[in-house]
């Protein structure tokens, strides 16, 4: 019995640090699913990944990652303007692979999900300044 209320207070801490979270993106950028969110977090982490590493690491077709990163680009597939959280650019030892990198705006969102993550900010505290 003390064994199920120590799993269930961890699954509430745990949710609650991903609702912390996502409030976080939330304020940061409207548009951002919990997709997107995953595939940022796999660029944040695997800064200068190739598209094709990523999606391995995802789970996903090289197609269905492109896409989600065209989401967190400066454009979208449509033309519009994006949150810009990421860039690619061409490897240049081998010119098919394309490289992604967070932009400075995602490096200030990657640290801000990384402090409310570890309770070092409340995410009232962790809001965007107009500057991001």
């Amino acid at each position: 019995m003390a064994r199920t209320r120590q799993l269930t207070r961890l699954v509430r801490a745990r949710t609650k640090i991903y609702a912390d979270v996502l409030g976080a993106v939330i304020v940061a950028n409207h548009t951002m699913t919990t997709s997107s969110l995953s595939a940022f977090g796999h660029v944040a982490v695997n800064q200068g990944a190739s598209v094709g590493d990523l999606a391995r690491l995802r789970g996903l077709s090289l197609p269905a990652m492109s896409k989600l990163l065209t989401g967190l680009s400066a454009r979208t597939r449509s033309g519009r303007l994006g949150p810009d959280l990421i860039e690619r650019h061409k490897d240049l030892m081998d010119r098919r692979r394309t490289l992604v990198f967070l932009t400075d705006k995602g490096v200030a969102l990657a640290t801000r999900i990384h402090e409310i993550s570890r309770g070092l900010v409340s995410p009232a505290a962790a809001a965007p300044s107009e500057a991001v």
